[in-house]
């Protein structure tokens, strides 16, 4: 690094008060890896939307949602437990959290096959095979996906970022080849799933390979009981995540499910991009920094953010409307709910004082942070759904972010 670039990044580092060297670095990568993952999945969300129909599309989001809430029974909380851990040193906690996750995913691919056998029995043979398909590949889909949570915290950031984009690469591509030869939606499942499985297999596999050659350490004590402890604090705000699909689906059919899908979508990969990338980044620093000095420069930072989202979120209200025209025409009906939506990417950087909590195990906190959200976020949506369907969503979702950022930074503020 020559001379005038170390004065840059001193500047840098005195206006925003953080590493800007580390950021700089990690978001060329991660940024980058996100960038072209977010291009793959906007691409995928285009053949979606006109290589099938409205009615399939929107009970695939159904299948899937249900999936993913099931898929709490696999301990999806150890992933952030292992981050922590294997930043703190470590790396052996891997292996462990590894076992302990494919162990408890066959749970779930028990009920994904009695849900299954149920539809089957109540002679609904297309939902019976969809669910079936996610069952028997549930165990592979939800246990191999830790190689993300170690590599995240040994700050290995470039090979994380090659990693996410040949999986997204991988994923994007297999399912626009099924869409274009078929409109299965059992297919399209066991395509979304097994690729899923097979890059995390692949990848995990690579990283043993790495442990196996260097000198085993022992596993972080608490670690499983802390991601445990992470799983359960998630498991409202998990399925608040999911919910409006199922409601959707049950009250207004599959029709309206695929309107609010590809309403929110793009709100979503707008939101993963700064989760997955500056997310990604900051809970190894807030495991490592010293606590207080990181507690007084945070808020500052999360202002810093906030205001340069707002230019961003009106560009999107303004360009919206030629967005759906273009590439996504028989969904029209869903830029308004869209454009109310966006409201949510402003809520981001509330995110940050959650994860400063998370990074320093205040598990009272984030009991409260989570339970609230969550109960708030599945008590809007039944409230909310059934009165007025697809406005009833969005003013769920809005209600619920609103919330969970207030009670972040409250306790943010006491700890």
């Amino acid at each position: 690094m020559s001379t005038e670039q170390k004065k840059i990044i001193r500047v840098l580092n005195r206006f925003f008060k953080t590493d800007t060297a580390y950021l700089l670095h990690g978001v060329g990568w991660l940024g980058g890896a996100k960038l072209l993952g977010s291009i793959f999945s906007f691409g995928l969300v285009v053949a979606f939307a006109n290589l099938l129909p409205a009615e399939s599309y929107g009970t695939y989001s159904y299948v899937m949602a249900a999936v993913s809430i099931i898929a709490l029974t696999s301990l999806p909380g150890i992933d952030s437990s292992l981050v922590r851990s294997v930043a703190r040193g470590f790396d052996d906690s891997f292996k462990i959290a590894q076992r302990v996750r494919l162990r408890w995913s066959v749970i779930g691919a028990t009920i994904l096959i009695l849900v299954s056998a149920y539809y089957w029995y109540q002679n609904n043979l297309f939902l019976s095979t969809f669910f079936l398909a996610g069952g028997l590949l549930f165990p592979a889909f939800t246990s191999f996906t830790l190689f993300a949570p170690y590599l995240n915290g040994k700050k290995q950031f470039r090979r994380l970022a090659i990693t996410k984009v040949v999986v997204k690469f991988l994923f994007a591509v297999t399912l626009t080849v099924g869409l274009i030869f078929s409109d299965n939606v059992a297919l399209l499942i066991a395509l979304n799933l097994g690729v899923v499985a097979l890059t995390g297999v692949f990848f995990t596999i690579k990283i043993v390979k790495q442990l196996s050659s260097i000198k085993s350490s022992a596993p972080e004590p608490g670690l499983i009981s802390y991601g445990k402890h992470l799983t359960v604090m998630s498991i409202l705000d998990t399925t608040s995540k999911y919910l409006d699909k199922i409601l959707l689906w049950h009250f207004f059919g599959p029709v309206q499910v695929a309107i609010w899908a590809f309403a929110y979508t793009p709100i979503q990969i707008a939101q993963g991009m700064i989760k997955k990338t500056l997310g990604t980044l900051a809970m190894p620093k807030f495991a490592q920094n010293n606590f207080d000095l990181t507690k007084k420069q945070l808020p500052a930072k999360v202002v810093k953010l906030f205001l340069i989202l707002i230019p961003f979120a009106l560009l999107y209200v303004l360009i919206s409307p030629v967005l759906f025209a273009q590439l996504f025409p028989q969904y029209i009906d869903s830029v308004i709910y869209s454009q109310v939506l966006i409201a949510l990417l402003l809520l981001i950087p509330f995110n940050f004082f959650s994860a400063f909590l998370m990074a320093h195990a205040r598990k009272r906190e984030l009991y409260f942070i989570k339970i609230g959200f969550g109960l708030t976020s599945v008590g809007s949506l039944l409230i909310f759904i059934p009165l007025f369907g697809l406005w009833g969503a969005a003013i769920a979702h809005i209600t619920a972010m609103t919330v969970r950022s207030t009670m972040s930074l409250f306790l943010f503020s006491r700890a």
